[in-house]
């Protein structure tokens, strides 16, 4: 599981719980709707844990000796980019390049700048892959546009919404030059996880995902 700090920040939620089921841990139906994992995010926030006491006053012993580093200082604001507060621009460079060499041969490109969000992912969390699908574009919401603007979007563009219009119940697509025409209804599927069993045998399914490794060979991808 190899997760970035900017995705943790952006919806610490999900991903505690996408943690907790790589884990093999995962949360009930009754411990989400309870809020147990706003819950955890809460006290385990910065904010929080910066506001202890222990760690506003308290301090680390090093070694055997009498001197200790405050505690505080083990605490950074938690902010996107506040990196550069502490490192200079070589600083980071050297930083990166030594990932990289430590990271060669892992499976894991931290270099390659790709939008490839699975089906689960995106129904699990629309909104936020929307935004970071905007983002790649070069075309991110504005603060403005953040306000309801995404969720318009998701609602619109819904399986519900779209499968929903009078042209795509009644509807019928012209087949080339020919007079056949094929009712709009069938280009809709239920949109849910899981439904491609109605559709494909285990062979077929197995053949696609055979063809999806080998064109992707080579770019990095791990599926």
């Amino acid at each position: 599981m190899f997760l970035k700090y900017e995705e943790l920040v952006e919806d610490t939620v999900l991903y505690l719980k996408k943690t907790a089921e790589f884990m093999g841990y995962l949360f009930s139906s009754e411990e989400q709707q309870q809020g147990m994992l706003e819950n955890i995010v809460q006290m385990c926030s910065f904010e929080n844990l910066s506001g202890l006491e222990v760690n506003k006053t308290g301090k680390h012993r090093a070694g055997q000796g009498n001197s200790g580093a405050e505690n505080n200082i083990f605490f950074r604001k938690g902010k996107l980019g506040d990196w550069k507060n502490y490192l200079t621009t070589e600083m980071a460079h050297r930083l990166d390049q030594r990932t990289m060499q430590k990271l060669s041969g892992s499976g894991l490109s931290l270099g390659l700048r790709h939008c490839y969000p699975p089906v689960s992912a995106s129904v699990e969390d629309t909104v936020l892959h929307l935004k970071k699908t905007a983002e790649f574009m070069g075309y991110p919401f504005s603060s403005e546009e953040q306000q309801g603007v995404p969720e318009n979007i998701v609602q619109m563009c819904s399986f519900e919404n779209l499968s929903g219009l009078e042209v795509n119940k009644t509807g019928k697509h012209r087949n080339g030059q020919a007079k056949l025409r094929t009712e709009n209804n069938i280009f809709f599927r239920k949109g849910k996880l899981g439904d491609w069993k109605n559709y494909l045998t285990i062979e077929m399914a197995q053949l696609l995902d055979q063809q999806t490794m080998q064109k992707l060979s080579g770019l990095g991808l791990s599926l």
